[in-house]
């Protein structure tokens, strides 16, 4: 084997590897500290984050329970108008709609729709345009006075977020 190919081999395995370990890079799959920064105080989640299309379309699907201080973050590649249903989602929810800059544009609560047929299931909508969206437990927002105008940071998603 000609050892220019080696050598782009062993570079591109270097490069991926190597992008595993940044601190902050999010991978599909991945993990990442959510903070809500609100007029009086801070608080934290850990969230999912879903960042490709099947992971943004299974959300919370088909689970029966969302620890306390989790949740999952959408991440779009731009923004736009969001919509949200509770297909298969058997869990009460906030759903909160952050603009490009981590600021929250818009907050909903969603009930669990069970035996409603797709066509009939509620959308839950962003009112401004949306780039990220955050689920966490129902109750959440309004037990830690998250609103929106509040900022959000996670480490990994610029530049407000």
């Amino acid at each position: 084997m000609d050892s220019r190919y080696l050598y782009l081999a062993a570079v591109t395995f270097l490069v991926s590897a190597a992008f595993l370990f940044i601190p902050g890079a999010s991978q599909p799959g991945s993990e990442t500290e959510v903070v809500f920064r609100t007029s009086s105080d801070s608080v934290s989640i850990q969230a999912e984050v879903a960042n490709t299309t099947g992971q943004i379309r299974r959300g919370l699907m088909d689970r029966d329970s969302l620890p306390r201080d989790e949740g999952m973050i959408f991440v779009f590649d731009r923004e736009g108008d969001r919509a949200f249903w509770m297909k298969n989602t058997s869990i009460a929810l906030d759903i909160i709609f952050l603009d490009s800059e981590g600021r929250i544009v818009g907050i909903r609560q969603a009930d669990p729709e069970p035996g409603t047929s797709e066509e009939n299931l509620t959308l839950y909508t962003s009112p401004q345009p949306a780039k990220y969206v955050i689920e966490v437990n129902q109750g959440f927002s309004r037990k830690h006075g998250i609103q929106p105008g509040d900022e959000v940071s996670a480490p990994g998603y610029p530049p407000g977020i």
